[in-house]
């Protein structure tokens, strides 16, 4: 196996330590989570005009309303709470405008804001945020304030953890001590991270550095499970065969039921059932969702719909083509464990039977088209009622 190492402590991708000066963009974030059996965040965020050609008389605070990967408008801010804004060591008005904006009016010499705020966590699934006095996960699509003016510029954040927690996890370029980096807004967005004291995983996938961030108490064969993740990887890079990026990292939450996945440019989280890999079936599907989650390091973050990034946060981006961006994903989710044989022939052959078996029995085929039920997630998939496979058909 492959440079495998069990950390007790991690400051993840820490040979970034130096590269970037702390707090060096317009942006930054601190959060804190003090009281974690609450489970709320406390974030204070700050802008910094000082060496910005910025020209507006105010500052509009923005939280988005949906997740990439999740196409469903989920209202993020209704979990924020207490804002308020500070200048110049003083409180100055903050006003809501809409749904998801707050606005901060400028003074002639107001050079620096800082906005702090709360936000509720209490949804531990792979596209929501978590806290408790075990592990906090966040999600900065619904954690983090940004300015659509400063999108395009590096976002700088600093983790302060709960007393009790000592492991940082998130594939962010670190530049110091639980201090990170974005290049933009959509790094940010697409860059969950895990804090705690959970197991961390390194090793190689062909000289590149991967790692698992696993939470949550299981009874995996750890030397198994990482050298089955390897080769999950190396059969997926053979499809394309030229890797996107210098390092990747799974977040992996092992919980009481329930199995989920959710891409990011350099991650995924994944949401599984603790008790799966004790069976075949079960652990079988851990590798597929895994197989699933790294595919789409190339198909649908890098080979992608044209709407589907540069995002917009606040609304639908919509698209006919998410049964190329996730059935294809699919499709090669079965190959991958095909080709590495941990899916025999005569399996991945019922594997295909089932799934055109399950597609022919949707009366929802007969209406819909793939394209058009793309085109409709937003409001049908993660919708669904009794009368949906009437209407619709995945785009899985």
């Amino acid at each position: 196996m492959q440079n495998l190492k069990l950390k007790s402590f991690v400051l993840t991708l820490g040979i970034f330590f130096f590269s970037y000066p702390l707090f060096s963009s317009p942006l930054s974030h601190v959060i804190k989570m003090p009281e974690p059996q609450t489970h709320y965040f406390e974030i204070t965020s700050t802008v910094d005009l000082s060496n910005t050609p910025y020209k507006k008389s105010f500052v509009d605070f923005k939280m988005a309303a949906w997740t990439p990967g999740s196409y469903l408008i989920r209202e993020f801010a209704k979990n924020l709470e207490a804002v308020k804004a500070e200048a110049n060591g003083k409180s100055i008005p903050i006003s809501k405008i809409n749904k998801n904006t707050w606005r901060v009016a400028l003074g002639p010499s107001t050079k620096k804001i800082q906005v702090t705020y709360r936000v509720y966590a209490f949804e531990l699934s792979v596209r929501t945020s978590f806290l408790d006095d075990s592990h906090g996960y966040i999600n900065p699509a619904n954690v983090l304030l940004y300015v659509n003016d400063f999108a395009n510029l590096p976002h700088d954040i600093r983790i302060e953890p709960y007393k009790n927690f000592k492991v940082v996890s998130t594939a962010l370029k670190e530049t110091g001590k639980f201090t990170y980096q974005a290049k933009d807004l959509d790094e940010l967005i697409d860059s969950p991270i895990e804090i705690g004291n959970h197991k961390v995983w390194d090793f190689k996938v062909n000289g590149i550095p991967h790692q698992i961030a696993f939470y949550g108490t299981t009874k995996v064969d750890s030397v198994k499970f990482v050298a089955d993740v390897i080769k999950v990887c190396e059969e997926a890079q053979k499809v394309i065969g030229e890797h996107p990026c210098d390092h990747y990292l799974f977040i992996m939450h092992n919980i009481g039921r329930g199995t989920g996945g959710l891409e990011h440019l350099y991650s995924t989280t994944c949401s599984v059932s603790r008790s799966a890999y004790e069976s075949e079936s079960g652990y079988q599907g851990i590798l597929v969702l895994l197989a699933h989650e790294y595919f789409h390091l190339w198909n649908v973050k890098r080979i992608r719909p044209k709407s589907l990034g540069p995002f917009d946060y606040e609304n639908e981006n919509y698209t006919h083509n998410l049964w190329l961006s996730e059935g294809m994903t699919s499709y090669y989710s079965g190959v991958i464990l095909q080709r590495m044989g941990k899916i025999s022939n005569q399996g991945y052959a019922n594997r295909i039977a089932v799934e055109i078996s399950s597609v022919e029995n949707t009366p929802g085929n007969h209406l819909e088209s793939a394209a058009e039920a793309s085109w409709d997630a937003w409001i049908k998939y993660y919708r669904p009622n009794e009368n949906s496979r009437n209407q619709t058909v995945s785009y899985y």
